[in-house]
């Protein structure tokens, strides 16, 4: 600990010290533990030093000389009288007149001497007694100085609040705050906490408590804090208060902008259109509007001039649009929205521009087959023809195949017929896991290369069916209504026919989708356990099973299904028990 701060202790305790410097020295008493234990010491030897001062001691009653006297008479005064006499008695008490001329004779060189040695050594001794007293590890003053510090920190509470030394004005802001006493211990205590606005006035205040850990976290509503706002939190102890006051300074609002186009690509002669969308960072607002500068960068990103439009945005929301002109190169193209205050980052917005032609070629490309297993022979008809008339015959075709992403046939053989038609054959591999299967068709027509492509229809026997029961739950002795859906294993639509089975294989009800893969079905549960039995597509071996029925639930709510607009919504409400309590949301 510096002299310093203990000269400032000292200077705290004696009300020396201005009224800015003794409220930062009282933060850091309350703050520092160190400096706590310091001023609890300075306290109890500026105490001790009081008490000292209050002492009584003998009066000590002084006497002017005669200086008519000579210095002959005095000495042989004193020597006259005798060294152990008693006091002489005061002439108030004897009516006689004092004699000046008896005193006693002055004490030799050597005696003065040797009295101020001993008053001198007696004055040291006391200095070093005293040092000892004061010094805080000394025997004499630990047990006071250890019982007076107990006694403060029974009576002091520390306070620690930290938080963000900014504030977002939209969104709430927390503090945490933190009671302990001079030992820095957790304590838990009683916290106020006031927010004041640039006024003065109180615009918020609370009172809580801490937990054993001495804990709470303070949040402020979105909203509440403005600029200059002052936050005061105030945590009681026994016979303290500590208070901690910080104005709050708040962030200026932050924005971001969203910029899109009315779609991704277009042709030479068409209109662009494009929007901005600018909103505080947190609070998602229109706060204010922004100036705006929109850009168009090229394909090889040079600047294209006076094309895009620049202004203020209204309610958030900037917009314009350009005609692309002819002549513009295809390519990727990019608008950039700035900010010429620099209020938000730049965004950009790529579209692509492409000289659209029509196909010169109508092509044609089906499957002998519905559906093509592992192994199969996969036959497919093209046929093409040129869109003003007339066939193409004797035109080179390229011919690719892909399952599950990999080639297993390719052919750059073959050509058209006269009459611009060709009979595809390949087979597939005996083993398929996913079933994702394309087939693609190239024909060059004198310079141009036009393709068609279709998916190879596979049935691997995988069917995945979700039932989904209209109340939840599939309900001992009550019919429910049972939704499904059917796909493959890549997630599309399958048509499906077959029959629900109880556990010994006898049918319940049979099921078929009536669109994309879904159906509907009602089914009364039983004890037994249901699965579905797939008829058609043929090959299908897996059956999946329906939700297991649930023998504890007793109400299953079922509606009319599809509902038209403006009409009354019906609920039917099935309960295997009578008199059940019910409750309607919606």
């Amino acid at each position: 600990m510096s002299n310093q701060l203990t000269t400032q202790l000292w200077d705290l305790v004696y009300g020396l010290l201005d009224e800015s410097d003794a409220t930062e020295l009282q933060e850091r008493i309350t703050s520092e533990p160190e400096v706590a234990r310091e001023y609890a010491r300075v306290q109890l030897q500026a105490e001790l030093v009081g008490r000292a001062a209050k002492l009584e001691g003998p009066s000590v009653t002084l006497q002017v000389p005669d200086k008519s006297e000579s210095r002959e008479s005095r000495e042989s005064r004193d020597a006259a009288t005798p060294a152990d006499t008693h006091s002489p008695t005061p002439a108030s008490q004897t009516g006689a007149t004092p004699d000046l001329r008896h005193r006693p004779r002055p004490a030799s060189r050597a005696v003065k001497a040797f009295r101020s040695i001993l008053a001198v050594s007696a004055a040291a001794i006391l200095c070093v007694a005293a040092y000892a007293y004061f010094q805080p590890n000394s025997p004499f003053t630990l047990s006071s100085t250890n019982a007076r510090r107990d006694t403060l920190a029974a009576d002091f509470v520390r306070l620690v609040v930290t938080g963000p030394n900014q504030l977002e004005a939209e969104v709430r802001n927390t503090f945490q705050v933190r009671t302990t006493n001079v030992d820095d211990q957790p304590v838990s205590t009683s916290v106020e906490y006031r927010l004041y606005d640039r006024q003065g006035e109180i615009c918020l205040q609370d009172t809580v408590q801490t937990d054993t850990s001495g804990l709470y976290n303070v949040t402020l509503p979105a909203g509440v804090t403005t600029d200059q706002s002052r936050l005061e939190m105030e945590a009681v102890a026994t016979k303290s208060r500590n208070i901690m006051k910080t104005h709050i300074r708040v962030k200026d609002p932050t924005f971001v902008t969203y910029l899109s186009t009315d779609k991704p690509l277009y042709r030479p002669g068409e209109v662009v259109y494009f929007r901005s969308l600018t909103l505080s960072r947190f609070g998602w607002k229109d706060t204010r509007d922004q100036p705006v500068i929109f850009e168009l960068l090229g394909p090889a990103g040079n600047a294209i001039p006076n094309l895009l439009p620049s202004g203020v945005t209204k309610r958030g929301v900037g917009n314009g649009s350009f005609q692309i002109l002819p002549g513009m190169p295809g390519g990727t193209y990019t608008i950039v929205v700035k900010s010429p205050s620099q209020e938000f980052e730049e965004q950009k917005r790529q579209f692509v521009l492409r000289d659209y032609r029509p196909p010169r070629l109508q092509k044609e490309l089906e499957f002998v087959r519905d559906s093509y297993g592992p192994g199969d022979e996969v036959v497919a008809d093209f046929a093409s023809q040129r869109t003003e008339g007339g066939s193409v015959s004797e035109r080179p075709l390229v011919i690719t195949a892909t399952v599950d992403g990999e080639t297993v046939y390719t052919n750059h053989q073959l050509k058209t017929t006269h009459d611009g038609t060709r009979q595809i054959r390949f087979r597939l591999p005996e083993k398929i896991a996913v079933g994702d299967a394309t087939l693609a068709v190239v024909v060059d027509d004198g310079g141009t290369r036009e393709t068609i492509a279709k998916t190879i229809p596979l049935n691997l026997g995988k069917v995945d069916v979700q039932f989904f029961p209209e109340g939840g739950e599939l309900v001992t002795g009550v019919t429910s209504r049972v939704y499904f859906f059917a796909s493959d294993p890549l997630g599309k639509p399958v048509h499906i026919e077959g029959q629900i089975v109880d556990a010994q294989g006898r049918a319940v009800t049979d099921i078929t989708t009536a669109h994309e893969g879904r159906g509907v079905f009602e089914i009364t549960g039983g004890d037994a356990s249901y699965r579905l039995k797939i008829t058609s597509p043929p090959g299908v071996t897996t059956h999946p099973p329906l939700p297991a029925v649930n023998p504890n639930t007793q109400v299953v709510m079922q509606s009319t299904g599809v509902i038209a607009a403006n009409q009354p919504v019906t609920v039917a409400v099935r309960s295997t028990k009578p008199g059940q309590p019910l409750v309607l949301t919606a």
